[in-house]
């Protein structure tokens, strides 16, 4: 049976590999060539594995011709698709959520705020100029960690949180139960109308929850205007979450202390990008789920799905 793997230009390994080794010996995986017409390529294939590929809207209406039982995507975010056109079409799409990459991005989340905390890029800055013991920073211990979303890598980084003697508030809707709540030393703040609450009792902000349009653009000037002169921002979810423009103005004024993000507005973040000069910003190219141990999981859950597909079962995780 075939399948037809997508990729961004590339980008395939491991996370095709892992996908491969995963899927067993009576698949035929195939590899989608962007330079070619896809209605060929997808022709008498099960399933369609999305890796992030870039879609040309008339994919959908061509997989449903040519019988694509299943648009399994290898990522937890799928805000690139316009799900109407798969429900339109027929195709239920399904994800990796986020319990496969949680444990990769709350590690990568602490990265970013040991480094934004302590004057990482300052650092750097002085270590290529041959200044040595002049670079200041702070320590994490005893600041407040607020978590926005408290989904599976927001509760990652609170546990992850507890041996550094970090207090930690949170917000989420609904939020975990008091005794899960407990266990990870988490005060729930509440819902999406604490925000404002968190924002102004938070040293270090760290963002954890979807694209939406409800969240698009969430942390904008008046958040920066409620944030402590001395707090940070964490952004490992997505770009779009906060209004980057208003980020590089409260940086270059100081309304906040600095920030550590992964993802951006654009991607990928154009040379002439402000934030590209500040020293108060830690910098990663959108690798905070990149980790071999995150490439097999969501390859194993993918072809899963795959094999679930082929035997007549509901797929898990979808979400059309």
């Amino acid at each position: 049976m075939k399948v037809l793997y997508m990729a961004q230009p590339g980008n395939a390994g491991p996370w095709y590999a892992d996908f491969v080794a995963a899927l067993g010996t009576e698949f035929e995986p195939v590899m989608w060539a962007p330079d070619q017409p896809f209605a060929p390529q997808v022709r008498d294939a099960l399933a369609v594995v999305d890796n992030g590929a870039a879609l040309d809207p008339g994919m959908v209406p061509e997989a449903r011709a040519a019988g694509v039982k299943l648009w399994q995507v290898t990522l937890d975010g799928y805000d690139q698709l316009d799900l109407g056109v798969f429900r339109a079409n027929g195709i239920p799409v399904a994800n990796t959520p986020g319990e496969f990459s949680a444990r990769a991005l709350a590690e990568h989340a602490l990265m970013l705020m040991l480094c934004a905390v302590k004057g990482f890029s300052a650092s750097q800055s002085d270590l290529k100029a041959g200044v040595f013991g002049r670079s200041f920073g702070h320590e994490l211990y005893d600041r407040t960690l607020g978590l926005v979303g408290l989904g599976t890598s927001g509760r990652q980084l609170a546990q992850l949180a507890q041996p550094l003697g970090l207090p930690v508030v949170g917000i989420n809707p609904p939020g975990p139960g008091a005794d899960e709540a407990a266990r990870l030393g988490v005060r729930v703040l509440g819902g999406p109308e604490k925000l404002d609450e968190l924002l102004s009792v938070a040293d270090v902000v760290s963002l954890h929850v979807p694209l939406t349009r409800d969240t698009w653009g969430m942390i904008g000037p008046a958040e920066f205007g409620r944030m402590k002169p001395t707090a940070v921002l964490i952004n490992v979810a997505r770009g779009q979450l906060v209004d980057q423009a208003a980020l590089v103005d409260a940086l270059n004024s100081q309304r906040i202390a600095g920030a550590g993000l992964d993802v951006f507005a654009v991607e990928p973040l154009p040379s002439d990008d402000p934030l590209l000069s500040l020293d108060n910003v830690v910098l990663t190219p959108h690798v905070a789920a990149c980790t071999y141990e995150t490439s097999r999981r969501r390859g194993a859950a993918a072809a899963e799905n795959v094999q679930r597909v082929a035997k007549g079962e509901e797929p898990l995780y979808v979400v059309t």
